[in-house]
This record gives C-alpha cells, structure tokens and sequence, in this order.
C-alpha cells in the first residue's frame, strides 16, 4: 500500500459515521445534493444547512455518515476503489464553517456499501479540514463544487436518484443527508417542440 493510499485510508476511517436515522421531523441538517448529466462524468455537488452537535471529545478529520443501502442504494461497487472512494474537487470552493469559523473543504468521500471500510454501509461525506468536536459546536456548509468520476470509468448515470433521508452521528450528533438528483427529462412535448424548432432553423440555412 502505497503512502497515498494509506493517508486517503487514515483520512476516511477517521471520520464520525453512523447508521442511526433520526426519527421525526428535523429542522435542520446539512445537506449534500449531487446532480450531473447523463453520460458525463463530471459530478455537481451543492452543500446546505446546518447542524449543531450535541455531544463531543477528540479530534475528527472530515465530516461524514453511514447507511444501510435499502431503499436508497446510490453508488456502484467501483467507485470505492483503491483511494477509498475519494474524489478531490476540480472547481469551485464550498466551505464547512464550525461556530462560524470558515474551515476548506477539498473533496467529498463516496463508498459502496459492498467494498466499504465499513462493509454493508453506503458511506458518503466530505474532506480537507480537521476540528477538535465539542457539545454546541454549530456547523454550517455551503457552496458549490464539481468533481470527476472518470477514473472509476464512472458516469453520472451510474448514480441512483434519492435521498437518504436525515442521519444522526452518534458522537457529535451532526444531522446530514445525501440526496441524488438526476437530470429532468424533456417532456415529449417539449421535445417535438425543440425539434420543429431545429427543423425550421436548418431549412433556413439551407435557402
């Protein structure tokens, strides 16, 4: 195993995870949406909200959260892979701010529940800052980035749309949620529409 590798390893393991849901309503989580195109490998991830932890002790690399795949089943096997399923950001610089204080976020983390650290757990969260956790530690992120599943031989289609709905950590008992959108089909419509449209535009051309 290379140092990479090995540090990748180290970076994931450390993080808080769990596979508890959080019963009832919850007002507040932080929200990890990723969307993309059919086909592309290039995949769009936008941070919201907040939550506020609720017990503490040690350091913590990372933020993340674990789930058994039924019903949301989001990943394939592959995108785990070697580096553990990180994927550094290309664009963009979303930012995790703990009790106001902005911490960078330099990638996200995506694992298959079949080849996990954590075998049977779909896994996902970010990575790129490091924080000693406390109880009333409000922790906020937001921003936009976009990252490259190319090297898995990965496309957006191989994600699965849904959400897995809100998750509790039980150390530091950070709420967050994973939800996967995909790429809204024209309606047939719509579609003819666009392709009278294309039709007239090159008989046009052609006079």
């Amino acid at each position: 195993m290379n140092t990479q590798r090995i540090k990748n390893y180290t970076l994931v393991a450390a993080v808080v995870l769990t596979n508890a849901f959080l019963p009832g309503k919850v007002n507040a989580d932080l929200s990890m949406v990723l969307s993309g195109t059919p086909g592309s490998s290039i995949i769009t991830a936008d941070f919201s909200g907040s939550s506020t932890a609720t017990s503490g002790g040690g350091g913590v690399l990372g933020i993340g959260w674990n789930f058994v795949p039924s019903p949301f089943d989001p990943f394939p096997a592959q995108i785990t892979g070697g580096d553990f399923g990180v994927f550094n950001f290309i664009s963009g610089a979303p930012t995790m701010s703990i009790n106001g204080v902005p911490q960078s976020m330099s990638g996200v983390f995506l694992q298959d529940s079949s080849n996990s650290p954590s075998p049977g757990f779909e896994r996902f969260g970010t990575t790129g800052f490091s924080y000693t956790l406390s109880v009333g530690q409000v922790f906020e992120w937001s921003g936009t980035a976009t990252f490259d599943v190319a090297g898995k031989g990965l496309t957006f289609s191989d994600f699965n749309p849904g959400t897995s709905g809100p998750i509790v950590t039980p150390v530091g008992g950070m709420i967050g949620q994973l939800t996967i959108v995909a790429a809204p089909v024209p309606e047939p419509g719509t579609a003819l529409f666009g392709l009278a449209l294309a039709s007239v535009a090159l008989a046009r051309r052609r006079r």
